[in-house]
Formats: C-alpha cells, structure tokens, sequence
C-alpha cells in the first residue's frame, strides 16, 4: 500500500505538470500566426491531453484520487509569456524556444519519475511511452528552430 501511495504520488505530480503543459500550449498558440506552427502547437497540447487521461486511468487503477487541475505556476508563466508578447511581439522563433524550454523541463521530471523505483511495471511502460512522445515534440521543435521552415 506504501508503494502505491508513492507511485499516487508521483503520478500526480506528472498529472498537473501536464495539464499545465496543455494549458501553456493552448495559451501559446493564441500568439502564433503561422497557421502550421499554430496547428503543430495545438496537436501538442492534444498529446498532453491524453497523457493526462493516461496518468488519470493509472492513478484511478491504483487506488488514488487524480489532481483536477494544474498548478498556479503556470499561471505566473503563462503571464510573464503573454507580457512579453505584449512588450516585444515575440516571434514564432522565440515561441518555439519556450516550448523546448517546456519539453526539456517535462522530460526531466519523467526521468526523475522513472528513476523512483516506486512505479509497477505498466506504469513505467506508460511513462516510457510519453518520454518517447516527448523526445519526439523536441527534437520537431528543434528542427523547426534550425530551419525556420514551418511545414
């Protein structure tokens, strides 16, 4: 039951990270005006949708009660990053810089989750999954940081 707790645990944190993540997304998407980058934005913020029900169903099948929300962090970013759209008109280049600000800081807190040693093994799965998913959405921002080219 211990174990469970801690795997609750951390799959909560997981969980409001990613509704944070959707969220920023979403936010971010508003600023973009290329309809392809605006698109490729928006699916991202679909994918951390459905690792949140992944994290959801998992916590549930454990005996937990999933977070409802993401934090108040993401409020104070989602503000800093909407001031500075105000202040400077960021460009499609400095958007995709914090989304792979986003990502990177994403994927540490799945390694540090997978590191616990507190997860079942289909939950290690799932999480191995979604890092995959993540290390893909980087190196496609990074692509599109070196190329400028937008589909």
């Amino acid at each position: 039951m211990e174990m469970n707790k801690r795997a609750i645990f951390i799959l909560n944190d997981l969980l409001e990270k990613n509704y944070d993540a959707e969220l920023g997304y979403r936010s971010i998407a508003e600023d973009v005006r290329e309809i392809q980058l605006k698109a490729f934005i928006l699916q991202n913020a679909e994918i951390r949708q459905d690792f949140a029900i992944d994290l959801t169903e998992q916590i549930v099948d454990l005996g937990g009660k999933p977070v409802s929300r993401g934090s108040s962090l993401i409020n104070l970013q989602l503000a800093w990053i909407n001031l500075k759209a105000i202040i400077s008109f960021i460009d499609e280049k400095d958007i995709i810089r914090e989304c792979i600000k986003g990502e990177e800081a994403s994927l540490r807190d799945y390694h540090k989750a997978l590191k616990s040693n507190k997860l079942d093994d289909a939950t290690e799965t799932m999480l191995e999954e979604h890092r995959e998913e993540i290390l893909d959405t980087i190196k496609a921002f990074e692509s599109l940081e070196s190329t400028g080219e937008y589909f």
